[in-house]
């Protein structure tokens, strides 16, 4: 038996380092059984966590960033594990391109379309493409990217948040509580809601209704409400009177216009860069 730790070289007192805690590895640890058991118990105690996290986010969204905040996490996935995994859904499962932005969108839309247009037109050139070639390939593209770089929407938010309740809160709980909404977002509104809408559309067909429902501004009132109602509950912990949360919640609702047109942008660089 060795006398000192493979990890970090410390002098061993038993079955784990007390220095780094990395466990002394025995030829029995090796057997199957073991290593079956282990991953039975991982499996269970992230579904526990996973399931308790998803219960507390959907129903008591102010507990959770309360206990975040207050050092209580044990009990749940990390914040930003629930964001990725609220991701990788959000990835792999049909929902609404909320934040995918077409290359039509892009060069004719935003502030910042006379760049977009003047670097596509340089592309094009440089590639030899006419525009219908590269929009397909564009489109294609900035489907995927759209949904690997949603982690950047934190950030922005976060700060936000932050500002709104400097008194209270560090820039890293400014984050924390971003990446919450986003995952409550993804997780709550976004694939459930889509996968409604999908439903919907199959059986009813093109219809005024429906015509109506996958409108964008009748996807973007239902967004608002759900981040108004989110933002509200989330929130309530750190007892502003109920007027000053209001406005709060407003400025926060108001930022995803900047937000948003940032996100696009970042977008549009990336695809570029990658497409």
């Amino acid at each position: 038996m060795h006398i000192h730790c493979r990890n970090c070289g410390g002098k061993l007192q038993g079955e784990y380092c007390h220095v780094c805690g990395e466990k002394v590895l025995k030829p029995e640890d090796k057997a199957f059984s073991r290593w079956l058991k282990d991953v039975l118990t991982n499996l269970v105690q992230f579904d526990g966590k996973f399931f308790k996290s998803l219960v507390a986010l959907s129903s008591k969204p102010g507990v959770l960033a309360e206990d975040y905040f207050q050092g209580k996490r044990k009990p749940y996935l990390k914040i930003i594990n629930l964001f990725f995994i609220a991701n990788l859904l959000y990835f792999v499962l049909p929902s609404f391109d909320t934040f995918k932005t077409n290359l039509e969108f892009q060069m004719n839309s935003q502030v910042y379309s006379g760049y977009v247009t003047e670097s596509v037109e340089k592309y094009l050139l440089s590639n030899d493409l006419d525009i219908e070639e590269f929009r397909i390939l564009f489109n294609t593209k900035t489907a995927e990217v759209s949904k690997l770089i949603l982690v950047a929407l934190a950030p922005f938010l976060g700060f936000l948040i932050f500002l709104l309740h400097r008194k209270k809160l560090y820039l890293t709980d400014g984050f924390n509580l971003a990446l919450q909404f986003w995952a409550a977002y993804i997780l709550l509104y976004l694939i459930p809601f889509s996968l409604i809408i999908y439903s919907a559309n199959s059986w009813f067909g093109d219809v005024p209704f429906m015509r109506l429902v996958n409108s964008d501004f009748f996807l973007s009132m239902i967004a608002l409400v759900f981040s108004a109602i989110y933002f509200w509950h989330m929130l309530k912990w750190l007892s502003d009177k109920i007027t000053l949360r209001i406005i709060k919640i407003f400025l926060l609702l108001l930022s995803f216009v900047p937000i948003i047109i940032v996100y696009r942008a970042l977008l549009f660089y990336i695809t570029m860069w990658t497409v």
